[in-house]
């Protein structure tokens, strides 16, 4: 991993990058296997400027966008008490969203995010990490098996008129 990579704390006024980079995300993510009917729903609503700017100024909510220089490879969204999107487990936060941009995909940014999350949870003192993944997405499956998660249970997901559904990884924190 490059050094020069730094996580660093969405400003509320940086809005409009971050609305951009999600949407370009997730469309990256996730566009060839769904409706395109259903992708533009949801991002109609959770992408919209009013969306996103009311979870940039939710208490418990958290940004961060990995940045190169002035550069946005990617970005994180954090979540603690009561804006978790379940109230799954005790003492805990959500990774809500991690994504990175296509041309930066394997340097090892989602390793950097993931760690960063981790290290958050424990500075805020919670015991365990946990995450919505969907079933469909193996790559991103393997991908957080490999650093100790484990699935414990499932979620339905709604991406415009189909539900889905999410499986839920934690893990618990040392």
């Amino acid at each position: 991993m490059d050094l020069e990579v730094k996580v660093v704390k969405v400003d509320p006024s940086e809005w409009s990058v971050l609305r951009e980079l999600s949407i370009d995300t997730f469309n990256t993510s996730f566009a060839a296997e769904n409706d395109p009917s259903n992708m533009k729903a949801y991002l109609d609503v959770y992408m919209s400027k009013t969306q996103i700017k009311k979870e940039l100024e939710q208490e418990h909510s958290f940004f961060y966008f990995a940045k190169k220089g002035k550069k946005i490879l990617g970005y994180l969204k954090l979540n603690v008490g009561a804006q978790q999107s379940e109230s799954v487990l005790t003492n805990a936060l959500e990774i809500e969203r991690i994504y990175i941009l296509e041309q930066y995909q394997g340097m090892q940014l989602g390793k950097l995010l993931l760690q960063f999350a981790q290290d958050k949870a424990k500075g805020w003192q919670k015991s365990v990490v946990w995450l919505g993944v969907w079933e469909h997405n193996t790559n991103a499956i393997e991908f957080y098996k490999y650093f100790g998660f484990e699935a414990f249970n499932s979620h339905s997901f709604r991406l415009g008129s189909e539900t889905q559904t999410d499986l839920l990884m934690k893990k618990e924190l040392e």
